[in-house]
């Protein structure tokens, strides 16, 4: 790692940061160490004219193109965050199920907004991924509230590997807490009730010493969740099986 290295700002803040020129820089000198894939060219096409191609550089572009890319770098963000808004407006139960990930083909859309909040994902068949920002009335999740998970006997997530809920602070970071706690599953040594369903405590304060076992912290303010089910059966795949809601009890 350079000495000069910036180990303090988050990536995403990095990149958000950079002008246009730097953010196509970067992208074509990556582009030439990670090949686009032939369906690409299509679009490459496209972009040639504005010097955007793998290992070209930018020198000599003009005003007018480098004022496009600043466009375009300062609009991407933005841009994100809709696509990933119309993608969460599809829920049951406060839980939205992000299908077809992982094989995107020329979805540049859907590649983008995984690689800008999931940071990758893997195919239906792998795992699938849930999401809630809200709780059952469809109010946001926030720390200033208590929330539980309840899972009939019947209805634990159904998974051939294994399931856990991970927490998630307002910038989609972990949620720094005094257990170091950021995910809690069924390899967590989770308390069952007596029959057999299961209470995930959801909260920013313990619930105490005869619940911490099952206690997801949460941060002070906004949070979100993400259940994730690994090597998922048929109905989790089909949605016959869905999470219930986050409910809140305080």
């Amino acid at each position: 790692m350079p000495a000069d290295a910036d180990t303090t700002t988050a990536p995403v803040d990095r990149v958000h940061a950079l002008d246009g020129r730097a953010y196509f820089t970067l992208l074509n000198r990556m582009m030439a160490d990670n090949p686009p894939a032939p369906a690409d060219a299509p679009l490459l096409d496209r972009l040639a004219g504005l010097g955007i191609a793998p290992g070209a550089s930018l020198d000599g572009l003009s005003a007018d193109k480098l004022a496009v890319l600043d466009t375009a770098t300062r609009r991407g963000p933005q841009i994100l965050h809709d696509l990933f808004a119309r993608a969460e407006s599809a829920k049951t139960g406060g839980w939205a199920v992000h299908r077809g990930l992982g094989d995107y083909g020329t979805d540049y859309g859907k590649r983008a907004l995984i690689t800008r909040f999931g940071y990758g994902a893997n195919l239906d068949a792998d795992a699938l991924y849930p999401h809630a920002t809200t709780d059952a009335e469809g109010r946001p999740l926030d720390g200033a509230h208590t929330y539980v998970l309840h899972f009939e006997a019947d209805r634990i997530p159904p998974v051939d590997g294994f399931w856990s809920l991970t927490m998630m602070n307002e910038r989609q970071f972990f949620a720094d807490n005094p257990l170091n706690r950021y995910a809690i599953g069924d390899r967590s040594g989770m308390r069952t009730n007596p029959d057999g369903s299961l209470d995930v405590h959801v909260r920013h304060e313990s619930p105490g010493p005869d619940h911490e076992s099952n206690w997801l912290p949460a941060p002070a303010g906004s949070f979100n969740v993400f259940l994730r089910l690994y090597w998922p059966r048929r109905p989790a795949l089909t949605g016959d099986w869905t999470p219930p809601p986050l409910r809140r009890t305080g």
